[in-house]
């Protein structure tokens, strides 16, 4: 691991492998195993816990108390995919499901929160590719030996979406994630987590003809104004 010929530091390889085993492995797993048994409304609602985590764990680390906008930003944000779950149907789960999921939530928060201030130091390339790297790793030795027969059924269609996933919401998404939290901070950055419901809403009633009701465009402007006001800063 190395950057501009410097060797990286003992702590800063602490982090980055906390880093890959936390953020990649951690909430991959936990996550996937999670959502086997909670509906899409119900893993939309825990995964606002993330913003209120990542403020928590900030929080607690700078022994701090959140300003009051920050405060009213989150409790906003926390109502506003409450309303808009609610509004797009039951959400449905069993216990094991929930506390796989918000496991995955808080390990993805701790992440959130390390990550800014190394990618900092050695930059959003060379921390992605190591995090990615080092999380990955574990999962790979453990689904290897299903990966034969699975790719032996899969169709073309199969093969593109595994490679919009692969590239886009994986690979490119989690650049995009470690060069804006570094500019941006854990705090400031982790609002925007709360725009993933709206954006699947949005997504569902464009490309699949999906209705939207008048509870879900309450919630989404109420997650909009949320982000807007969290991003303001204090004068």
């Amino acid at each position: 691991l190395r950057k501009r010929g410097l060797s990286w530091l003992w702590h800063e390889r602490k982090h980055i492998l906390a880093c890959g085993l936390l953020g990649i492995t951690g909430y991959n797993v936990f996550a996937t195993f999670g959502q086997r048994t909670i509906s899409a409304g119900m893993t939309g609602l825990l995964d606002t816990a993330e913003p209120l985590l990542i403020l928590l764990i900030t929080a607690i680390a700078a022994r701090q108390v959140p300003p009051g906008r920050v405060l009213v930003a989150a409790g906003c944000g926390a109502g506003g995919v409450a309303l808009l779950s609610w509004g797009a149907g039951p959400a449905q789960g069993d216990l094991l499901g929930i506390v796989l999921v918000l496991a995955g939530a808080a390990f993805w928060s701790v992440y959130c929160v390390i990550v800014p201030r190394l990618i900092r130091r050695r930059g959003s390339r060379e921390v992605t590719a190591a995090a990615m790297l080092i999380g990955s790793l574990p999962m790979v030795a453990a689904g290897l030996p299903s990966v034969p027969p699975m790719v032996h059924f899969m169709t073309v269609p199969d093969m593109l979406v595994l490679a919009a996933l692969t590239i886009g919401s994986s690979t490119l998404a989690m650049l995009l994630w470690n060069a804006g939290s570094a500019g941006l901070g854990a705090v400031e950055a982790g609002w925007f987590l709360n725009l993933i419901p709206l954006i699947s809403l949005t997504g569902g009633a464009f490309f699949l003809n999906e209705t939207v009701n008048p509870a879900e465009l309450a919630g989404g402007a109420i997650i909009l104004g949320s982000v807007i006001l969290a991003q303001r800063k204090a004068v």
